[in-house]
């Protein structure tokens, strides 16, 4: 394998996996997609033929016939589910059509991160295929609050609007609406903390059917992923959506857990290796990134897994312990349960098992890295990524390589950058450190700044020539030797030519001033992290539905 330096890893024809470095783009308006949109079509055959030639088995079963079986049954809970809250009408496709997925969490995240939706509709209608959204509700919900910009533009500040109350760190899908009166109130207090700087923010719009589906029953997530996907379709696209917790109730997802388990030391294996050599090559120490190393303790081996319960909604990893035919798990904070493994070719009784866990409202969930495993292994036959999710899945290259000894299927990574539209002095990239060296000549060699066609030079010609004088006797003294007198007549002609630059001096340090406060400004609003409800509507269409759009 070829590791290189950070960025994301495609793998060749040899099995070698390819290192792309990946950076977000600066300029407003601009996106990424890698590889170019135009060689995507190539990209999705060979993922097809890759697929279609898979000789792979997966607990007994092939992963050719699992794959059929997933796809099956989450494209109809798909289409179930979507139905229960919006009207989108799917363009014809066929048992055999491909299917674009990707996927984020249901949070009111910045622009670029929705492109990813709206180019995978895009992409189905090009090659005729399916578009799948997966909602990521099994992440811990995060603050409760959005970053507004107010004030004025010389001197923007940043304020937290919150949407409901902080009332613990539960999954998405367990966390419901605890303050009503905020949730709902939440539009119009982001679009007045706005005003001063954008009047006609997406939110006033967009907020109303987030309320929609709070007050048809709908968790926090998903209201407000489905007034997110509702406002997709107004504007035409036609993704399905799923969350992921209903993706992994499916027998295809319990049937891969449920090997992954059985056969957890050799996972655990690679998933270790892979991230050891991934740290040793990025020159990585922190234990944490890019995710933490799978442990184990005695006979108790750490899964790629998450669990929780109804009743006890806290997110711990899911550990296993095997003897013979027998696997018991545990969230080491109290809950065990006991289950059949079966013989290698048999993974049927597990996965019965698996599904009566989640009848008891226990919760089994993927961890990053098993999520797109998943979505690329037996749901999609393309996985979109943002930046984030293209160089951890470099990991997820390595542990299919190596785990299922096959080369993994090609993902395509989109993302864009929107800044809000206020008008703004913008400060030239590199003039502030320009402005410091001079002023430090202006100190130390104020005969660099004179000798450059200053207006001062003609009255600082006789002390250039004394200090040139006497850098001249300071260089004929033995090495490292420069008297008292010589120190300090230098030191006073460099005062004397210093103050011939008082007034380039002043308009420096105002100038130097300025920049400060544009740089402080900049920082606040030019960023492309606000959440997309905070952009106005014509600004976010234009990105959206642009595809393929320019280069940054």
């Amino acid at each position: 394998m070829c590791f290189l330096c950070a960025g994301c890893f495609h793998v060749l024809d040899d099995g070698v996996i390819e290192y792309r470095r990946l950076r977000a783009p600066r300029e407003d308006g601009a996106t990424l997609i890698d590889p170019p949109w135009k060689a995507i079509g190539r990209l999705l055959a060979d993922n097809l033929r890759l697929q279609s030639e898979c000789d792979r088995v997966v607990g007994g079963r092939s992963l050719r016939d699992l794959q059929s079986d997933t796809r099956s049954e989450l494209i109809d809970a798909a289409r179930q589910y979507t139905t229960t809250y919006a009207n989108v009408s799917v363009p014809p496709t066929t048992g055999e059509s491909p299917i674009v997925c990707t996927g984020h969490q249901p949070e009111l995240f910045h622009p670029g991160v929705w492109l990813k939706d709206f180019a995978a509709d895009r992409l189905a209608r090009e090659h005729r295929a399916l578009s799948l959204n997966l909602v990521i509700d099994s992440d811990m919900v995060g603050k409760m609050s959005v970053r507004v910009p107010t004030g004025a533009v010389a001197d923007p500040v940043l304020e937290s609007v919150p949407f409901d109350l902080n009332t613990g760190n539960a999954p998405f899908e367990l966390t419901r609406i605890a303050d009503h009166d905020c949730f709902e109130s939440f539009g119009e207090r982001a679009a007045e903390t706005l005003a001063p700087l954008v009047a006609d923010p997406l939110v006033r719009s967009f907020w109303p059917l987030a309320i929609e589906r709070s007050r048809a029953g709908a968790r926090l997530g998903e209201a407000i992923a489905q007034a997110r996907h509702r406002q997709e379709i107004d504007w035409g696209a036609t993704n399905l959506e799923l969350p992921q917790s209903r993706a992994c109730q499916s027998r295809g997802y319990r049937w891969l857990i449920s090997h992954i388990l059985a056969d957890l030391a050799r996972f655990r294996e690679s998933h270790n290796c892979a991230l050891r050599e991934y740290r040793r090559v990025h020159r990585i120490r922190n234990a944490a990134q890019p995710v933490p190393e799978l442990h184990g303790d005695e006979d108790w081996l750490e899964s790629p897994f998450w669990v929780y319960r109804n009743d006890m909604p806290v997110r711990r990893a899911l550990w296993a312990r095997r003897s013979g035919k027998t696997l018991m798990l545990a969230d080491r904070a109290g809950w065990q349960y006991e289950c059949a493994v079966g013989g290698d070719g048999d993974r049927d009784s597990m996965v019965e098992q698996l599904g009566e866990l989640t009848r008891q409202g226990v919760h089994i969930r993927t961890r990053a890295l098993t999520t797109t495993m998943f979505a690329r292994l037996l749901l999609s036959d393309l996985f979109i990524h943002g930046i984030g999710g293209a160089k951890y899945d470099q990991l997820t290259d390595a542990i299919i390589l190596d785990y299922f000894g096959m080369r993994p299927p090609a993902f395509l990574t989109v993302t864009g950058t929107l800044k809000l539209p206020i008008p703004r002095s913008v400060p030239r990239q590199g003039r502030e450190r320009e402005i410091a060296g001079v002023l430090r000549n202006m100190r130390f060699h104020p005969e660099r700044v004179l000798l450059n066609g200053h207006a001062a030079l003609p009255q600082a010609q006789a002390w250039l020539v004394r200090k040139d004088a006497w850098i001249q006797s300071v260089q004929s003294a033995p090495a490292g030797h420069v008297s008292a007198a010589q120190h300090e007549e230098i030191s006073q002609i460099n005062q004397r030519l210093s103050a011939m630059l008082d007034d380039e001096r002043e308009r420096l340090l105002v100038e130097q001033q300025e920049l400060s406060r544009q740089m402080r400004s900049e920082a606040v609003l030019g960023s492309r992290e606000y959440a997309f409800c905070l952009h106005p509507e014509a600004k976010l269409r234009s990105l959206m539905l642009a595809l393929p759009a320019k280069k940054a």
